[in-house]
């Protein structure tokens, strides 16, 4: 069983990155596809690979495929934020109300009451943060697409992960933009954020009952 659960991983990390190569064409006509194998691919199959087998080992099995799904579309959304800085609307849209749906299920751990609010709490509290941003230093401080992923990760994992995401997003995203800016990958000093929320989440699908312990005993 767990090495269908592998193998079935090494193939849908292997597809969502040629997927991810030829989409990055339409996002942005500036960018080539690339090639169909290349290390990339090989490492997203890995890492997927890797990633499933955690669900198999922490996750509930009920949830397993819910949350297999997830990690694949947090994983394509990373990849296309790498290469285009753009979380694109018909993969967050989607995402969002698919985990609304499911809290109609018992495929998700959320009522429907749950996830609604923590996709409200996710897309209000970096709106609002942005506002901030747009007040003080007279600039964007991120995109729409990472509202509506913060907010797609609330309607799957609840109001109470956001916190815990956030905190493993900063730290990511602290590094993500220490690499974007020694490469030179933007002139303009943009990195992008989204490739931190997806890892918060992840993190949390994987160990969201020990953060959720250690949370309680900080607070």
């Amino acid at each position: 069983m767990i090495m269908s659960i592998i193998a079935g991983g090494f193939v849908a990390g292997g597809l969502t990155s040629i997927v991810a190569n030829q989409w990055r064409t339409v996002i942005n006509e500036s960018l080539d596809a690339g090639k169909l194998i290349s290390i990339r691919t090989v490492v997203s199959c890995v890492v997927f690979a890797a990633y499933v087998t955690a669900l198999q080992i922490n996750v509930d099995p009920t949830n397993f495929y819910s949350f297999a799904l997830f990690g694949l579309m947090l994983w394509l959304l990373c990849l296309l934020d790498y290469d285009t800085m753009t979380l694109p609307d018909n993969i967050t849209q989607p995402l969002l109300w698919v985990g609304l749906l499911l809290s109609c299920t018992k495929y998700s751990m959320l009522s429907p009451v749950d996830a609604i609010w923590g996709a409200t709490i996710g897309y209000m509290s970096l709106w609002l943060l942005n506002i901030f941003c747009v007040f003080v230093f007279k600039k964007q401080g991120m995109g729409h697409g990472d509202f509506k992923l913060f907010a797609a990760i609330g309607a799957w994992l609840g109001a109470q992960s956001l916190i815990a995401t956030m905190a493993v997003a900063v730290i990511v995203g602290f590094i993500t933009a220490l690499y974007f800016l020694a490469s030179k990958k933007h002139k303009n000093g943009a990195f992008p954020f989204g490739i931190g929320l997806a890892s918060g989440a992840v993190v949390y699908v994987l160990c969201g009952d020990i953060v959720d312990m250690f949370l309680s005993l900080l607070s």
